[in-house]
């Protein structure tokens, strides 16, 4: 995939900057439970300018290639089971923008990147979970983006960066994974974070702070214990989405909380700067 700066010469710039989240979106319940992280997306709303809209890229939509949904009213995946009923009685009946979507074409067309519609994939948890708490009116438009597998993590920061300027114009960017992702090593005593959690966690705030882009490419390989906290990569990789989106400059840690023993839900914001 070819990477280029996006053209500044497309569309109408709206002075409303939006800086890009990566959102670690935990277990289904986070959308009922009165945890610290619930509570925390329950008031992040009122910290940022009301989104025009919001693109979000979920870990539990995994493509071969890029996809963008283009329903209407995309249903409410409940792609889950073994939870409460009140769960799946929750909708998120958020609209996408069509002129939206055709943005994201123009700016991913520019960089090199192409961008298959589709148009009957519906909201998956990753994305009505935290958005059911931050925007429970569901009233904001809503175009969700998956995870191409067959790419690098370079591609996904270079996706981020094509679709930055979309930060100046009101929109919300959103990586919605998880910071850390074991199943098999969920804790429901909820005991205090082994050490496999707490060094892998480190590492990805110590990359941050300095600004080390390629290290959180090469996770995988290089941050300690990565396969016990993610045997698989998805969860991980909308983080550099959103750090491609915002840089990591200025980036802020705005929550850290854990559950089930293992799960970090931290939330970050990417504050401008390349």
């Amino acid at each position: 995939m070819h990477q280029s700066t996006p053209s500044c010469e497309y569309g109408k710039v709206i002075s409303m900057s939006i800086s890009p989240l990566f959102i670690s979106h935990g277990a289904p319940s986070l959308a009922l439970d009165a945890s610290p992280a619930g509570t925390f997306l329950d008031h992040i709303a009122d910290t940022m300018p009301r989104p025009n809209a919001i693109v979000i890229m979920s870990a539990h939509w995994l493509t071969r290639d890029l996809k963008i949904t283009t329903a209407a009213f995309p249903e409410t995946i409940y792609d889950f089971g073994g939870f409460s009923d009140a769960l799946y009685q929750i909708k998120y009946p958020a609209p996408t923008d069509p002129d939206m979507v055709s943005k994201i074409q123009h700016l991913a067309t520019e960089a090199g990147i192409t961008i298959v519609l589709d148009p009957t994939r519906g909201f998956d948890h990753g994305v009505w979970v935290p958005l059911s708490r931050m925007y429970p009116n569901a009233d904001i438009p809503v175009i969700q983006l998956s995870v191409p597998l067959r790419w690098t993590p370079p591609d996904l920061v270079a996706l981020g960066l094509a679709l930055t300027r979309l930060s100046d114009e009101g929109v919300l960017l959103i990586g919605s994974g998880a910071l850390t992702h074991n199943l098999g090593a969920l804790d429901f005593k909820n005991n205090p974070a082994p050490h496999w959690v707490v060094a892998f966690r480190q590492w990805v705030i110590d990359s941050i702070q300095a600004h080390n882009i390629d290290a959180l490419c090469q996770f995988e390989t290089v941050a300690p214990f990565s396969k016990m906290n993610h045997p698989t990569p998805d969860h991980f990789l909308p983080i550099l989405f959103a750090a491609g989106a915002g840089g990591l400059q200025n980036a802020v840690l705005i929550h850290e909380s854990m559950e089930l023993g293992t799960l970090a839900m931290d939330c970050w914001k990417f504050d401008g700067g390349q």
